[in-house]
């Protein structure tokens, strides 16, 4: 089995075991607690990090790779992006399905992202969110990335989220110089450990506990979010 293959397989058995409408079942669905509190926090990190960079989103041309669902790009035009020049791109035929059904506005692909149909120097701002991670494959994993850079414009951004660990023989975890590793030459201008391991222990009445914990300390966390900086008159 080819690791494209492979990887299909496993997300339409965890979309099997994680119902997309269910919110009981589904630990990262919106209605969740432990969901809720994963939402907001990515929607704190991501303010975070655009505030810090100082960007003006109306403009810029964005791309998720391994976009999944959706949620994403979703927050990116909640935050004042054109929908008409974000672009979506995932390996699950299912979950760009659903995200065409939500937001008919963005411009979504099923494609392999070692691959991207597009050109050199296209988009401001490329994203990945937890895909790396589910990559075993390092050749596919150095493809990504350098198809990353290539369709990344000259000063223009990517922004890295994955696991820093993991327990899972099914993902892969990266330190903060191999993550620099996969994009060799790019500039290093905005980093924050995100994600914290007791997000599952003290979501619903302890959520507020949770947060307060992350907000002075960002301790324990398990995702490391870098932004690139592409910029070859450096």
């Amino acid at each position: 089995m080819n690791e494209e293959t492979r990887i299909v397989e496993e997300y339409a058995a965890r979309d099997a075991r994680l119902p997309l409408n269910d919110w009981r079942t589904n630990i990262y669905h919106p209605r969740h607690p432990l969901g809720h509190l994963l939402q907001e926090h990515n929607h704190n990190i991501l303010v975070d990090a655009l505030n810090h960079l100082d960007v003006e989103l109306s403009d810029l041309k964005i791309l998720d790779v391994g976009c999944g669902y959706g949620s994403w790009l979703r927050y990116f035009v909640d935050l004042g992006a054109n929908p008409a020049n974000c672009v979506g791109v995932d390996l699950s035929e299912h979950r760009i399905g659903i995200a065409k059904q939500r937001n008919p506005s963005i411009s979504w692909y099923r494609q392999n992202i070692a691959q991207l149909p597009f050109p050199d120097n296209s988009f401001d701002l490329v994203l990945q969110s937890v895909v790396f991670s589910s990559i075993l494959d390092l050749q596919m994993r150095l493809s990504c990335a350098s198809e990353m850079r290539r369709v990344t414009m000259n000063t223009g951004k990517i922004l890295w989220i994955d696991l820093m660990r993991t327990t899972s023989d099914l993902l892969v975890a990266f330190s903060e110089p191999e993550t620099r590793g996969y994009f060799p030459g790019l500039s290093v201008i905005y980093k924050k450990y995100v994600h914290p391991t007791y997000f599952r222990r003290l979501n619903g009445k302890y959520a507020w506990l949770a947060k307060s914990i992350y907000y002075f300390t960002k301790y324990k966390c398990e995702s490391l979010l870098v932004v690139f900086e592409k910029n070859l008159n450096k």
